[in-house]
């Protein structure tokens, strides 16, 4: 029990429930979601990120918004794999992740 993971997988499921839960609702716009992901918390950081610029690092999540899929915990990359979101259907899902240039997830 004291090596268990703790807390719930939230990162993961993150892209399919906001586009599922907030953009295909019309709560906020694909461009508002994508600031609130990237922009927004790069800015609170104080960090020069969230944004595409020439001469910036090119750290970039490319999502497929159509992709659906069921969430199954099992799948999941974290070592935690407890999630309330078990066997939901989500729309939206990261097909390339870029870092410093390099793609380190497809």
């Amino acid at each position: 029990m004291a090596d268990s993971a703790f807390g719930i997988t939230g990162l993961e499921t993150a892209v399919g429930l906001g586009i599922t839960h907030l953009v295909m609702t019309g709560v906020l716009t694909p461009l508002q979601w994508a600031a609130a992901m990237s922009a927004n918390p790069a800015r609170a950081l104080r960090l020069e990120r969230g944004r595409i610029s020439v001469g910036d690092v090119a750290d970039i999540t490319i999502i497929d918004p159509d992709l659906a899929y069921t969430v199954d915990a099992a799948r999941h990359f974290s070592k935690g794999k407890n999630t309330p979101f078990q066997g939901m259907e989500l729309k939206g899902r990261v097909v390339y992740t870029i870092a410093n240039g390099q793609i380190i997830f497809c």
